[in-house]
C-alpha cells in the first residue's frame, strides 16, 4: 500500500533480498555416488559459480545464492545419477501468457 513509486522502490529491495539470500541445502549420498563426486567432479560441478560445496561420505552440502545453490544442485544431481533435469521459472504475468499462447 502507499504511493506507487514508494511500493515499486519496496517491490525491487524484496527482490533484491530474495536473489543475493544465501542458502544452505543438502543431498544425501550413499557411498557409490561419494565415489563419483571427486575432486574433478567437485570442480567442473561449480562451473565458476560462487557456492561453498562440502562433500561427506553421507551428503553433500552446498551454501550461497539461492539461484547459484540451485543451478549447481541440478550439476550435482546430474553427476551423481547421469539424468540431466531442466526447469523454467516463469513469473505469473509471463506464465498467463503463455498458457493463453498454447
Amino acid at each position: 500500500r502507499g504511493p506507487s513509486d514508494q511500493v515499486e522502490l519496496c517491490r525491487r529491495k524484496i527482490a533484491k533480498d530474495i536473489v543475493e539470500c544465501k542458502v544452505t541445502e543438502s543431498i544425501q549420498i550413499d557411498t557409490e555416488a561419494f565415489s563419483k563426486l571427486s575432486q574433478a567432479a567437485q570442480t567442473s560441478a561449480i562451473g565458476g559459480l560462487p557456492v561453498n560445496l562440502n562433500v561427506s561420505q553421507t551428503s553433500v552440502r552446498l551454501r550461497g545464492a539461492f539461484g547459484d545453490v540451485q543451478e549447481v544442485m541440478k550439476q550435482v544431481k546430474e553427476l551423481i545419477t547421469g539424468t540431466c533435469v531442466a526447469e523454467i521459472f516463469l513469473t505469473p504475468d509471463h506464465f498467463e501468457k503463455t498458457s493463453k499462447a498454447v
